[in-house]
């Protein structure tokens, strides 16, 4: 270990060996977190009523009512929303350097700084989001067509709920790491400890006691106000935030088709009018983005110019007096102390935020419709099958095409698949106790009480996502390879895409390509389970079981997502599984 260095750069390999033989490390934080006390108000009533309106016709009513209230913390130790017109104590100054050198795109005049976070109670409810009253209704029936067949139907509403282990409040202000550099260059010079200001071990007294009388940062808590998060990322939940609400309804007619067989045929329908989903709030305007099926590096190029940065501490000088604790926090950030900026940061809504995100905002919808196909042998004999078919159809409006929309579109979903059908069979064998054979002795003790049971499903796949690409053909729907030439090397037609990097779409190019179709999928999921049980009467009072269960038992793997990178060299290629490997699973239980 060296003293100090005249050379520049020095490697880490040696100089980290040796720290870490002396038990010096690079630096040395201690986080100061306050506490923190949540609570969400709750109120419930329900109402239900079964009428039996003749032999052939039973209904049902509901109705549930719920209200709400936001998260509370005690102290008010948390943010709330965001305020898009607070005046904020750089404003003014922040302005006035912009109009020393104004973009072309926005005049100074209309160069705004403004908007932040507030602090609960402060001005503002002592709540992160306002209450919500909720009303479920849910009415449902069954009707005897025949002695053998039944129709049966019903629709209710059901809601999400906040509360306090679902989301809690930013406690931003209220933590606070106080660290000491004690080297920047793995020990070719010192900031603190050795050779550095005391010249002793760093661990003996790692952080001491500074100019100012103090020893660690203090938390400022909300005394910084509106100005806290300047300079930061802030994702929140709006105060209006509305808890999603699925409204459902079901149709079934069953039909007994002998004493231990059945069928059904059952159609359902689900919609969703309010999904939360999370909207960029600070993107940059529609109007500067690049449109086409042909990269624009010029406009790439004139957004990521650097400009000179107004919000430079050097323009922020008199905060050193009228605010001196904000003064000292902006120091710590980059985005302060650079003397430019990119010029697409100027040019955003809220150009003081690095990053403002909405999460939860009720904008967003989901609708489904399926029918499944049900048909049950019901337990006899020692042998019970149940198979099932369904078909779904499932669109969401969750996703922003691009970062600057206002709302999101329609894409299929992913939380069902078009085809799914599974077999479920139980046998026991015809040994031991009340079977047909080997009733006594040792031969009911080896072979009585087994059971063997078998699941088996297949499942269409799941759409592949694609990020903004350039698509060369005339048909999307030449991107899919017959069943045949599609492998795991090749999954669609990777030369339908543009692959050079210089002519791939940029940063800021509006979406030229659809980010999910229903006719690319995945690989079909054709998984079989098998498990193999044995139950063991010790005495009337005491049974044991052993269980063993085949997880995939034909170890059949399914390949997963392939790459959607055109600049990858694996680029259409499957290199994950959706489902693990053979899985072996052994279990005993004791019932007394």
């Amino acid at each position: 270990m060296r003293q100090n260095s005249a050379a520049a750069g020095v490697g880490t390999l040696g100089t980290e060996w040796a720290a870490f033989m002396l038990g010096v490390p690079a630096a040395i934080q201690a986080d100061t977190n306050d506490t923190y006390y949540a609570t969400t108000p709750r109120q419930g009533y329900y109402f239900q009523d079964n009428w039996r309106v003749n032999p052939k016709l039973s209904v049902n009513f509901g109705f549930r009512v719920e209200h709400e209230g936001g998260i509370v913390e005690r102290y008010d130790r948390g943010l709330r929303g965001f305020d898009a017109s607070a005046k904020l104590a750089i404003g003014e100054a922040a302005q006035a350097a912009y109009a020393r050198a104004p973009l072309p795109e926005v005049s100074a005049a209309n160069f705004r700084v403004a908007g932040g976070p507030n602090y609960l109670g402060q001005g503002v409810p002592r709540t992160m989001t306002d209450g919500t009253t909720r009303f479920m209704p849910r009415v449902g029936f069954a009707y005897q067509l025949s002695p053998k067949t039944v129709f049966r139907g019903g629709f209710g509403a059901y809601y999400d709920t906040l509360n306090t282990t679902h989301t809690f409040p930013s406690q931003f202000g209220y933590n606070r790491a106080t660290l000491t550099n004690v080297t920047d260059e793995g020990g070719a010079s010192w900031n603190f400890g050795y050779f550095g200001q005391s010249g002793t071990n760093p661990l003996t007294n790692p952080f001491p006691v500074r100019a100012d009388g103090t020893r660690f940062d203090v938390p400022a808590g909300n005394s910084l106000g509106t100005n806290s998060l300047l300079g930061r990322n802030y994702n929140f939940i709006g105060t209006n935030f509305s808890p999603v609400k699925a409204n459902k309804m079901r149709f079934e007619i069953e039909r007994l088709l002998w004493k231990d067989m059945l069928v059904a045929v059952s159609y359902n329908w689900g919609y969703s009018p309010n999904l939360g989903v999370t909207r960029d709030l600070n993107a940059l305007p529609q109007q500067y983005w690049a449109t086409g099926n042909t990269r624009n590096a010029a406009v790439d190029a004139e957004l990521n110019r650097n400009v000179a940065n107004p919000f430079r501490l050097t323009n922020l000088t008199a905060l050193q007096t009228s605010n001196p604790a904000l003064y000292r926090d902006l120091s710590t950030l980059s985005f302060f102390s650079s003397a430019v900026v990119r010029k697409n940061q100027l040019l955003r809504p809220f150009p003081q935020q690095t990053a403002l995100t909405q999460s939860q905002e009720a904008i967003g919808e989901n609708k489904t419709n399926s029918m499944i196909v049900r048909i049950e042998r019901r337990f006899r004999n020692g042998f019970l099958l149940n198979t099932h078919y369904e078909w779904a159809h499932t669109m969401s409006r969750d996703w922003f095409e691009n970062a600057y929309d206002t709302k999101p579109i329609w894409r299929e979903s992913d939380g069902s698949r078009p085809h799914r059908w599974v077999v479920t069979a139980v046998y026991e064998l015809p040994f031991g106790k009340g079977k047909p054979f080997m009733t006594e002795g040792w031969g009911r003790r080896l072979a009585g009480g087994w059971q063997i049971g078998v699941t088996q499903q297949r499942q269409s796949g799941e759409c592949i996502d694609f990020g903004n690409v350039f698509f060369t053909g005339t048909n999307y729907r030449d991107i899919v390879l017959p069943s045949s030439e599609r492998t795991q090397d090749r999954w669609f037609r990777t030369e339908l895409f543009e692959r050079a990097s210089a002519r791939v779409p940029g940063a800021f190019h509006s979406r030229a390509f659809p980010n999910r179709m229903n006719w690319l999928r995945t690989e079909t999921l054709q998984q079989v389970d098998v498990n193999l049980m044995k139950n063991i009467f010790v005495t009337e009072r005491i049974k044991m079981s052993f269980r063993g269960d085949l997880i995939n038992a034909l170890n059949k793997q399914v390949l997963g997502n392939p790459s959607v990178n055109p600049l990858d060299s694996n680029f259409g290629r499957v290199s994950q599984f959706v489902n693990l490997p053979r899985l072996v699973q052994l279990t005993f239980r004791m019932t007394f």
